[in-house]
């Protein structure tokens, strides 16, 4: 399987395939995905000389809407293959 196709097919797919045997990682991933925002946040934060927290916040607002685009998307991949599959059976 090429990367692209991974990246915007493969593995939107197997995560959510993953998410609807364990829904653990649903809000694990943005959960994740908001704190490592945070951390490069912060890290922007120290290295510019501003404010770490008011940059870790913002980091984070930006790793958690991220996460929930991802998860979006995501579901429309799922769904649109489980479209397909039902359009070619029937």
């Amino acid at each position: 399987m090429s990367l692209l196709r991974w990246m915007f097919v493969g593995g939107p797919d197997g995560f959510w395939r993953l998410a609807e045997r364990d829904s653990f990682w649903l809000p694990t991933a943005v959960l994740l995905t908001g704190g490592l925002g945070a951390g490069i946040g912060a890290l922007v934060g120290v290295l510019t000389r501003s404010s770490p927290p008011d940059a870790a916040f913002v980091g984070a607002m930006v790793g958690l809407g991220s996460g929930l685009v991802w998860i979006v998307f995501a579901t429309t991949v799922h769904g649109v293959r489980w479209l397909h599959g039902r359009l070619r059976k029937g």
